[in-house]
């Protein structure tokens, strides 16, 4: 109990010590009763069109070339996006021995050309492993738009690629 009254005392002792503040009137003040509503929409980015899908490379012996997968697609007309600015190439595995190899050793190489009357054209490699062991990847081209803080992103224009065992065949199906 003395102690609350020892810290009663002191703190009294510093208020009165100070000079008393005063309240002044300001400018700044909001008092309206009205509301306001309004819409937001976001840019939705276009996606590409995926036109063709083929397997390429077929090889008798698969250490002589790489097969590789060709695709052909185009962005929407009139965006102006232009395959330096706003491709963005995505491959994940999803199924066969190749693809659950794939993520691991970083895989297929990409080759991008066009736009020649619109359409581009993509290669990509099958890899070698997946060349030997086969797999199933889903591929995509995906538009983007960026922006300087963030980068959106379209829908992914997909397919889903198939090496056979030894990379003698493939597909793909969309």
């Amino acid at each position: 109990m003395r102690l609350f009254l020892l810290a009663g005392a002191l703190s009294f002792a510093l208020a009165a010590g100070q000079p008393a503040m005063r309240v002044a009137p300001t400018d700044a003040s909001w008092a309206d009763a009205e509301g306001a509503t309004a819409t937001v929409s976001a840019r939705t980015i276009p996606p590409a069109t995926i036109a063709s899908c083929q397997f390429q490379g077929t090889s008798v012996i698969p250490l002589v070339t790489t097969p590789y997968f060709e695709l052909t697609w185009t962005f929407p007309p009139g965006s102006g996006y232009t395959a330096t600015s706003n491709l963005i190439v995505k491959r994940s595995a999803t199924a066969g021995l190749g693809g659950v190899l794939e993520p691991i050793t970083g895989g297929s190489g990409l080759r991008t050309t066009g736009p020649v009357n619109g359409v581009y054209t993509t290669q990509i490699d099958a890899g070698l492993l997946g060349n030997l062991l086969g797999g199933s990847f889903n591929l995509a081209i995906v538009a983007k738009q960026s922006f300087p803080a963030v980068t959106w992103e379209a829908a992914p224009a997909t397919v889903t690629a198939q090496a056979n065992l030894a990379g003698l065949t493939g597909s793909c199906t969309r």
